[in-house]
């Protein structure tokens, strides 16, 4: 549709509409000469969801959004305001290879003064006009067609500072899925091995299902690799590359959003110590990491780095007799330590009870399920196969104060 049709007026009475007045809308005569009901229903369903997303975008009232798919694989807010801060200094050009709904390009390219965006969707690409008209005071350049790295050819790289960002399509045209980076448009193979002969930084946002071991196999030479959660969620996986500048290891960085602002650990690539695990006992304080750090087997060099003891390695589960000094994740104590569910659950009055399922043969949702527990109160079931294959069952209570405040940094609400 033409979204320059979509003045404030009709964007404000979008935003107000109620979900019972949308179900009878499309059904009454045309609120707006010249857009459709249908159309005006569609915008308050998804400036509905981009309530708690993108707010600020929200708030203002004046912006449109293409379609709900496009708002669902879009950064949020408060994910792409923490990008722009792991951004190399004195970019020139900002490349968004796949823009999309273009958050990220929003917010990445806040203070770059040349903007250069790849949307072949002909709806989203009016919208990303439409939205960056109001937003960005500096010019930008939309080209709405698929990227290639041909598009890049007449970029002065030996002159200016230029970062290519990319977030690869894991849908085909045909809304398939695909399962493996590989398989991504644009290919993040040829858009790196292109790169890799100039002087020019990419930024690679991978999914967390993919294996970053095996994405450095084949393209080498990543400065950093971030695993990012939010809310003990992971989001992404982002790879930097610095093409032209030297290189020595990868620096791999577990980070954590939420509305208290933005923590970041850094864990070791390896560890020559062996792997020592320890048995759990009442009174020691079981530590679970942030989802960020479980994800992939470094962990463990993290925990023999820190002096936590190991009680897991599949499992990501940790202890300490004392405890810990601005642990990054949620802290327990170990109120009992059984080897089954069942005979934990015959003693067990209460309904509330918070279940936990990690290397485990019965999910937490089965557990539940099965005993009819309710997620409420303070008590945690902790359920793991330690390395001999015996299962572990713990009955934790949460510790209030999970992690110094002091150690996040906030994230900075723009636009």
């Amino acid at each position: 549709m033409e979204f320059n049709r979509l003045n404030k007026e009709i964007l404000a009475f979008c935003k107000e509409l109620s979900e019972e007045e949308c179900r009878k809308l499309p059904f009454k005569k045309p609120v707006f000469i010249g857009i459709e009901n249908a159309a005006l229903v569609e915008q308050a369903s998804l400036y509905k969801q981009a309530k708690s997303k993108i707010p600020t975008w929200w708030e203002r009232g004046d912006l449109v959004f293409p379609d709900r798919i496009a708002l669902e694989q879009a950064s949020s807010q408060m994910l792409a305001s923490w990008k722009k801060t792991i951004l190399p200094q004195s970019i020139d050009v900002l490349v968004d290879a796949c823009a999309g709904l273009g958050v990220d390009s929003c917010f990445l390219g806040k203070d770059i003064p040349n903007l250069l965006l790849f949307e072949p969707n002909p709806g989203r690409a009016d919208a990303i006009e439409h939205n960056l008209s109001f937003l960005r005071n500096q010019p930008f350049n939309l080209i709405r067609s698929e990227f290639s790295t041909a598009s890049l050819e007449n970029l002065l790289f030996s002159e200016k500072e230029i970062l290519v960002y990319a977030d690869p399509d894991r849908r085909t045209q045909t809304g398939q899925r695909l399962a493996h980076w590989k398989e991504t448009m644009p290919s993040v193979q040829d858009l790196y091995h292109f790169l890799k002969e100039k002087k020019s930084t990419l930024l690679v946002k991978f999914s967390p299902m993919d294996d970053v071991a095996e994405i450095l196999a084949h393209l080498s030479g990543a400065s950093q690799i971030w695993t990012v959660s939010i809310s003990n969620e992971v989001k992404e996986v982002l790879f930097l590359w610095q093409f032209g500048q030297p290189f020595s290891c990868s620096r791999y960085l577990a980070v954590d959003l939420n509305k208290s602002g933005a923590a970041q650990v850094e864990i070791p690539a390896k560890s020559e110590k062996l792997i020592q695990f320890s048995v759990p006992e009442p009174g020691m304080f079981l530590l679970d990491p942030w989802a960020a750090i479980r994800k992939g087997n470094q962990s463990v060099f993290l925990a023999q780095q820190r002096g936590w003891n190991i009680l897991s390695s599949e499992a990501r589960l940790f202890c300490s007799v004392s405890e810990p000094i601005d642990f990054p994740g949620r802290v327990f104590i170990i109120v009992k330590v059984m080897d089954s569910v069942s005979s934990f659950a015959k003693g067990l009055k209460s309904k509330s009870l918070h279940v936990v399922s990690r290397n485990f043969p019965q999910s937490a949702d089965d557990i539940k399920k099965k005993y009819q527990w309710e997620e409420k109160g303070d008590q945690y079931l902790f359920c793991y196969q330690n390395a001999s294959g015996q299962k572990v069952v713990l009955l934790t209570e949460r510790m209030e104060n999970l992690y110094s405040p002091t150690f996040r940094n906030p994230i900075s609400q723009e636009h």
